[in-house]
């Protein structure tokens, strides 16, 4: 993950520069990398020719990202170390920031976790220094990436856990449900990357509890994400709260938004002091009414409460949950390995399976086989509609199975039957 890669801090900033926004509406994520770059030199050009310094320098810092997606780490450290030292010349701190995590990111690529954690570390200092939740969030994340590498898991926890903390509350302030589910979607790797430290906790230290602290961790990241799924579906989950309360809160968001990113940019450029601590006062003051809001809205209506500020159950409460007849299954799909969590009323056992990749590929030809009947081809005839279908259900037998035993296999001892 790359700091800045949205530019939340407790909302959304939407007034970047064009080239910035160019890689997040796209290219660099749609794999067009090619067009990215040609994008990135066209814009580096006009910067050149207009003597716009610091536009040029995000450029380059962005030419870095894109060299890592590229998978050319070296000549992604070159740009990124080339834009650290115009922001410190030009005594731009965000970007200095932006730029130290982002040289701790492509340092954990290249397998040097020292000098990893030593760039994570500084960015995260001034982020502090500057207020700014979001990108101090990746900053602790790459950190405990970097303990991770290092062998040290216990700290490697404490950064991640923080790191969540921070995620939680720039997510809570980010006013819309829209910008929730973006905000959400774009650090589910930190809470991917917490149920995979705990569950090799586990392997370390077996006995202590920390399969069922994963499962926990897992079913905070999915309850994070219901109030989205809900708005998605059109679902009014404001019915029983009060208009006048709803806008209140609402108001109080974008509020905090606002002068939260106005307080950023003012102690990143060293701005007037006065100006700075009447915006400190102001944004305590909200965030105490911003507090008092959602206790009014918890009195009124628990269950829109419970649906905007989930809280997950722990392992006995979903046992509690149970029959003896009914085991409940819990996967976690992972970038380097899967978990599976078997939960009984009494029992819980972790197995682990392979990496999302693998799993959503399987997956994919399932569907695609169970689909193929209502998929119209053009100028296809009756005989080959039926010979492409026949070759769908024999290709669904085989993936079927074949998904069978990578995620239930494993856990069919628990099932009473064989997989």
């Amino acid at each position: 993950m790359f700091a800045d890669e949205l530019d939340y801090v407790v909302g959304l900033d939407t007034h970047r520069d064009q080239h910035v926004l160019a890689w997040r509406q796209g290219y660099g994520h749609s794999g067009e990398n090619e067009k990215a770059l040609s994008y990135y030199n066209q814009a580096r050009t006009i910067q050149q020719q207009t003597g716009n310094k610091a536009q040029g320098a995000e450029t380059l810092d962005l030419l870095g990202v894109l060299y890592s997606e590229l998978h050319q780490p070296e000549k992604a450290l070159e740009y990124h170390e080339q834009v650290l030292q115009i922001h410190r010349a030009t005594g731009n701190l965000r970007r200095e920031a932006i730029s130290l995590s982002n040289l701790g990111h492509v340092y954990s690529v290249l397998g040097r976790p020292d000098e990893a954690w030593d760039r994570f570390t500084q960015s995260l200092s001034i982020f502090h220094s500057i207020g700014d939740l979001n990108n101090a969030a990746v900053a602790l994340e790459g950190r405990a990436h970097a303990e991770q590498q290092r062998g040290n898991l216990s700290e490697s926890r404490k950064n991640i856990e923080e790191s969540l903390f921070l995620i939680e509350t720039v997510r809570a302030h980010s006013g819309s449900q829209q910008l929730r589910a973006s905000y959400l979607a774009s650090r589910e790797s930190a809470y991917e990357f917490y149920v995979d430290l705990l569950m090799q906790l586990d392997a370390k230290e077996p006995g202590k509890g920390h399969d069922s602290e994963a499962l926990q961790a897992s079913e905070r990241g999915r309850a994070r994400s219901l109030a989205e799924m809900l708005n998605e579906a059109h679902v009014d989950i404001e019915q029983g709260v009060g208009a006048d309360l709803v806008k209140k809160e609402r108001e109080l968001s974008q509020s905090l938004n606002a002068k939260a990113q106005r307080l950023i940019q003012l102690t990143a450029r060293k701005g007037n002091q006065q100006e700075i601590e009447t915006l400190n006062k102001e944004i305590g003051a909200l965030e105490d009414e911003y507090q008092q809001v959602q206790v009014g809205i918890r009195k009124v209506s628990p269950a829109y409460a419970a649906l905007t500020q989930p809280q997950p159950l722990g392992l006995k409460e979903i046992q509690q949950q149970l029959d003896p007849n009914t085991v409940l299954l819990e996967y976690s799909l992972g970038d380097e390995r899967s978990y599976l969590w078997a939960v009984t009323q009494n029992s819980l056992k972790t197995y682990e399976l392979p990496k999302r990749e693998q799993i959503q590929k399987v997956a994919k030809q399932v569907y695609e086989s169970l689909t193929a009947r209502s998929v119209v081809e053009s100028l296809e005839t009756p005989a080959q509609r039926q010979e492409r279908v026949a070759h769908s259900e024999r290709q669904f037998q085989q993936a079927a199975a074949e998904l069978s035993r990578i995620i239930l296999e494993p856990v069919a001892s628990e099932l009473g039957t064989t997989i």
